[in-house]
């Protein structure tokens, strides 16, 4: 029975990562051509109350696709305990998203939270664009696979990014949760053309337009 469960677990897991491949590969065309609406987060840190509102704008916004950017159940032991705590009632929350997710591993995730979330999220990387949550990639180019045009997409630092460096756009949309360096919890937002990072209360608070947007 064990050995059933997991060929099962490891069928349904290939099939997940299969959909999320062939998902990347209309990412950078959307992006190049700003026919693409992404919904952007990360660092939620065990919050059902983060997750549950990445659900429901989600559902209000109708983005293409909801991109989270690591760090989904664990706080983290560098981290104070989030208000709300509860790694269980977030799973159910991200579980709820109705939106395509497209997910990358942070430092604080491991291999039995991909046991208990209904999207993969053990890749370190994925370059269709590059999303990362830690220091997988170079936050300053060059960045391998990494051309100009292209966007970096990055948690972990908990702290807003809009900025082009040698062509390259690097984008944080800050933390849900746990915000650093002075910002609210906040969400960002690809459309258009133009980054934009929110604040939970919908204030904005970054705007990144790359040139000729």
């Amino acid at each position: 029975v064990s050995s059933l469960r997991m060929r099962m677990r490891s069928v349904r897991f290939r099939s997940l990562l299969t959909d999320c491949l062939r998902t990347w590969n209309t990412v950078r065309t959307g992006l190049q051509e700003k026919s693409m609406r992404l919904f952007i987060a990360s660092d939620l840190h065990g919050s059902p109350e983060a997750a549950d509102f990445v659900r429901r704008r989600c559902r209000e916004l109708a983005p293409d696709l909801c991109v989270l950017l690591g760090d989904y159940l664990y706080h983290g032991p560098r981290n104070p305990l989030p208000g709300g705590y509860a790694p269980q009632q977030t799973v159910s929350a991200l579980a709820a998203i109705e939106t395509p997710v497209l997910a990358v591993r942070g430092n604080c995730d491991a291999e039995v939270d991909q046991m208990v979330l209904q999207f993969p999220i053990l890749a370190d990387y994925c370059v269709l664009p590059a999303a990362q949550h830690v220091h997988r990639l170079p936050a300053f180019p060059p960045v391998p696979g990494v051309r100009a045009g292209d966007v970096v997409l990055s948690g972990h630092t908990h702290i807003p990014r809009g900025e082009t460096i040698d062509g390259v756009h690097f984008w944080n949309p800050g933390s849900t949760t746990l915000p650093k360096g002075g910002f609210p919890p906040s969400y960002g937002l690809f459309e258009d053309g133009v980054f934009r990072v929110f604040s939970l209360d919908e204030r904005l608070v970054l705007e990144h337009r790359p040139a000729g947007n």
